[in-house]
């Protein structure tokens, strides 16, 4: 099994106009990104700009038929969208048809960028080749193979990757910081304490394995 980031341009996907109108928009689809196809991708937080803003983004948008807001946290807004876009649900269906996964897929910069769990290492490039042939950009990112809850000598577990990854998603490590240690320990599912513990060791491993090898001088 593994986990696979691929990087997808807005333009090949949805709200290349809002992008474009409103760079500083950040989306995350949730709730409907998943691997049952009876459920819609059809909820979306954004960040980035005022309820105005964003609403006239949506209207000009091409790949939005219809939109409605759910609901407000911080500095977010939580819309249902009805898509008008054909290619969203192309590449869905091309992750299920290869056994895959959408774990989470987030967009900013004018691009999106998913994290996909694909059963086999092969049905990876069975699903870019797939992508490909349908015209799809797909720039694959990373590829972590998740057999084991152990890490080798200078690499994160399962555990620690995915839980540093999701606060970088969410924006934990900005200032001022978009979330909480209590918010993203929610979304695990763990303890505050334990998330805590994981963040740490996560962060102990990737400055362990950046000073590996180097000389400090402090004179």
């Amino acid at each position: 099994m593994s986990l696979v980031t691929v990087r997808i341009p807005a333009c090949d996907l949805a709200f290349e106009h809002a992008f474009e109108v409103v760079p500083n928009l950040r989306f995350e689809m949730i709730q409907s990104v998943a691997a049952d196809r009876s459920v819609s991708m059809a909820y979306v937080r954004v960040w980035g700009a005022p309820r105005e803003e964003i609403e006239a983004a949506f209207d000009g948008d091409p790949t939005v038929d219809d939109f409605e807001a759910v609901s407000q946290r911080a500095e977010s807004w939580l819309y249902e969208i009805d898509w008008d876009s054909p290619r969203l649900f192309v590449l869905r269906e091309i992750i299920f048809q290869r056994d895959g996964q959408i774990i989470s897929a987030c967009g900013e910069d004018d691009e999106w960028v998913l994290r996909l769990l694909v059963l086999d290492r092969d049905d990876i490039s069975k699903v870019v080749d797939d992508t490909t042939d349908h015209d799809f950009s797909v720039d694959v990112a990373r590829i972590t193979k998740m057999d084991s809850q152990t890490a080798s000598p200078g690499e994160l577990t399962e555990e620690q990757y995915e839980t540093l990854l999701k606060a970088v998603e969410k924006g934990y490590f900005e200032i001022p910081r978009r979330t909480t240690m209590e918010e993203l320990a929610e979304e695990f599912g763990i303890s505050h304490q334990a998330l805590s513990e994981r963040l740490r060791r996560g962060h102990r491993m990737l400055i362990e394995s950046a000073l590996e090898g180097q000389t400090l001088n402090f004179d």
